[in-house]
């Protein structure tokens, strides 16, 4: 899962200095970084980056947008979890 990490992590950085940081695919990077790290027990980096994902989306995208959904469907999941909760 560290590769994942270090994968997932570059992908945004390159995306942030080519298209910018409030750019809908640097959201997609960020939700999937999200998943992540909650799959790692990470819940506060995980909600952290989802909410900014879905920051991002509202700013970029129609309000009906499947991006927009996707980064609004795991900001509710990860509202479900606890900082003590197993996975």
């Amino acid at each position: 899962m560290v590769e994942a990490e270090l994968l997932f992590r570059r992908s945004r950085a390159l995306k942030e200095e080519l298209l910018g940081i409030a750019h809908p695919d640097v959201a997609v990077t960020a939700d999937n970084l999200a998943l992540l790290f909650l799959s790692l027990g990470r819940l506060q980096e995980s909600q952290a980056l989802s909410k900014r994902a879905v920051e991002i989306c509202r700013q970029a995208l129609p309000p009906a947008h499947l991006t927009l959904e996707v980064c609004q469907r795991t900001r509710q999941t990860l509202a479900g979890f606890t900082p003590d909760q197993g996975l």
